[in-house]
């Protein structure tokens, strides 16, 4: 039985064409973090993570994701990309749903500033960065 030569090339064409959509898909499905929104993310080496703990209220605001601690210091999470959906209004780390003024706890570390992330949002103001870890 002969083959149409066409139809494989199409099949194979629609099969290459889905594997970029793949990618840039969250693990949970949504569309993923973007260069230009409000979260800032790194996109890890490893699944290695810092032992330190921040805890605290999710703030939205017009630039950027924030977390307020106990104190009132900002602290602007630097999220592991693949990890991470963003869809506008609800942030998904790990399976979990946050919202501005969700409760939220986070393993990593803290820095003074994003230098090792590979996306930060213009503009945003806080006291600290948090690397999140897995």
């Amino acid at each position: 039985m002969e083959r149409d030569r066409t139809a494989t090339v199409v099949v194979l064409s629609a099969a290459v064409m889905l594997v970029p959509l793949a990618a840039c898909s969250g693990p949970d499905g949504g569309a993923g973090l973007v260069e230009g929104g409000p979260i800032a993310y790194v996109t890890p080496s490893s699944d290695a993570g810092d032992g330190a703990l921040l805890e605290g209220a999710v703030s939205v605001n017009e630039t950027c994701v924030l977390i307020v601690d106990e104190f009132g210091q900002t602290w602007l999470p630097v999220f592991q990309r693949p990890r991470t959906t963003w869809d506008g209004t609800t942030l998904t780390y790990n399976g979990e749903r946050y919202t501005d003024g969700s409760h939220i706890r986070l393993g990593g570390g803290g820095s003074a500033g994003t230098g090792s992330a590979d996306y930060a949002p213009e503009g945003c103001e806080f006291d600290y960065a948090f690397y999140v870890g897995p």
